[in-house]
């Protein structure tokens, strides 16, 4: 019997869902594995599926964590043991890193299979190297998820899976001889690239402590010069939290969740992707090579995919964005 616990539940469309589904579907689920999946306490829960609910967002579950120096999403002995309520497993699957101490604690001398989602401890070294600015709140989830993660890489009864290279050799270099499995995104079919049409650049994604410091420098150093030399381009931001970075005085619009079939703007845009640390996977590189949008990122927003790149789907750091995207409207005479 084996134990297979998600992190969120493997039916929504999320990137972090989707992930879980291929691992699920990667491990082959059998008659008496026991499925539990660990989702936000305002979605329905997957049917068919045993799950637990995580604490409220502004509740005390991530201050407790941090005066005792743990990762802040990180789940508790108690909250699993409640759950679990002593049953034993041949094979346990860890599918993140919050639920290790929990696990390990309930089960000290038992094989885990640990799923990292990131690697912070390479985000870390990255952002270290090129002086990065991060909001307080990232730095802190850096500092106390890079903690953990050695915890986890040091305990020999793990066995790592990594989500893309990167993150794999960063592991074997500091832990040389040991072990460790590569599941990373499942290969993309680059589709026919739709030029835009108009002066929109486009972002679908969601405001995260990881991905809102990427967001603002890109507004700050590319976007408000683009917009002082286009006097009609409007940025389009739509994904959790953006409505907190809606301006329309300065031509950027937050629109919050997309919940419409297909893309926002019917993918009529150049969609940027600013990704300044890299980690994990970046599913929205992925549909974007997929479904033909014309698309700017960064080398650590590409990091995992393949594809023939060309006109129209750029890799560049950020500091050349303001060129490339002028170049780029130029030559299509917006």
């Amino acid at each position: 019997m084996r134990l297979i616990l998600l992190p969120c539940d493997p039916i929504r469309p999320g990137g972090y869902n989707r992930v879980a589904a291929q691992d699920l579907a990667r491990l082959h689920p059998r008659e008496g594995d026991e499925i539990l999946c660990y989702i936000e306490s305002e979605f329905p829960p997957p049917s068919g599926m045993n799950y637990f609910r995580r604490p409220p967002r502004r509740g005390g579950r991530k201050f407790v964590n941090l005066v005792v120096g743990r990762a802040l999403s990180e789940v508790s002995r108690s909250e699993l043991g409640a759950v679990l309520r002593g049953r034993r497993y041949d094979e346990i699957f860890c599918g993140d890193v919050v639920f290790y101490r929990a696990l390990r604690s309930l089960f000290p001398d038992q094989q885990l299979t640990v799923r990292f989602h990131n690697y912070f401890m390479l985000s870390e070294i990255r952002r270290k190297a090129r002086r990065t600015p991060v909001d307080a709140h990232f730095w802190l989830t850096l500092r106390l998820t890079s903690r953990l993660e050695r915890t986890i890489c040091s305990d020999p009864l793990v066995s790592p899976i990594f989500i893309n290279p990167a993150e794999q050799q960063c592991f074997s270099l500091t832990w040389p001889g040991r072990s460790s499995s590569l599941w990373g995104p499942e290969p993309v079919t680059s589709g026919e690239l739709r030029h835009p049409t108009c002066q929109r650049l486009i972002y679908l994604g969601g405001t995260g402590s990881h991905q809102r410091f990427g967001l603002v420098r890109f507004l700050d150093t590319v976007f408000r010069p683009l917009a002082r030399r286009y006097p009609r381009l409007e940025l389009h931001l739509w994904g959790d939290g953006t409505e907190s970075l809606d301006a329309p005085g300065s031509r950027i619009f937050g629109h919050g969740f997309w919940t419409g079939n297909g893309l926002p703007h019917e993918g009529d845009g150049l969609f940027v992707i600013p990704d300044l640390l890299g980690g994990g996977i970046k599913i929205k590189t992925g549909d974007s090579i997929r479904d033909g949008r014309a698309f700017v990122t960064t080398p650590f927003g590409a990091e995992g995919y393949e594809w023939a790149g060309g006109d129209g789907r750029f890799v560049a750091e950020l500091p050349d964005w303001t060129q490339v995207i002028s170049s780029y409207f130029n030559r299509l005479g917006l």
